[in-house]
């Protein structure tokens, strides 16, 4: 429950720290609360503007494929408490949905790296965040990290030997 909470607050804030010490000390007397009551989830879309400076860069001159997009739309969803609602993941999948259906596209959408989307399925998360970079991230992961020291369940894969 506590790393749920570090994850919407600031470590050392006033509201965190209030939140931390009614979680961990009287967790019997907030539990019931949690399970017996409706807690509301927040849900919103960000749209960050591109185009301009970034993408006088080409695309294939640094890691980051999608330097040609107008705008970046991330949707988030954010729940107190676990477990996460599907409802929620539901809701902001249906506007991803409407989204893509209103403008006509037919291929997957690239996604920004830093906003890593852990529901992307495996055969689509490379091209969504590399785009035609991938192979060339690929020779250099193989080159530099072989071992894949550096890594996450999503992140650029060395070639196979």
């Amino acid at each position: 429950m506590s790393l749920c909470l570090k994850r919407l607050f600031w470590p050392g804030s006033d509201t965190w720290t209030s939140i931390h010490r009614v979680v961990h000390r009287h967790s019997s007397c907030v539990r019931p609360f949690i399970h017996c009551h409706y807690t509301p989830s927040l849900i919103f879309l960000s749209v960050d503007m591109e185009g301009g400076a970034i993408a006088d860069v080409p695309n294939n001159a640094t890691a980051y494929a999608h330097r040609n997009a107008l705008y970046n739309i991330c949707g988030y969803g954010i729940h107190p408490f676990l477990p996460f609602p599907d409802t929620v993941i539901s809701f902001l999948t249906g506007c991803m949905d409407t989204i893509r259906k209103t403008t006509g596209r037919t291929k997957p959408y690239g996604v920004y790296p830093g906003y890593v989307d852990p529901l992307l399925p495996a055969d689509e998360w490379a091209e969504a965040y590399w785009g035609e970079n991938y192979p060339r991230l690929q020779e250099i992961k193989t080159k530099y990290d072989p071992n894949e020291l550096f890594r996450n369940p999503q992140s650029v894969q060395p070639l196979s030997t």
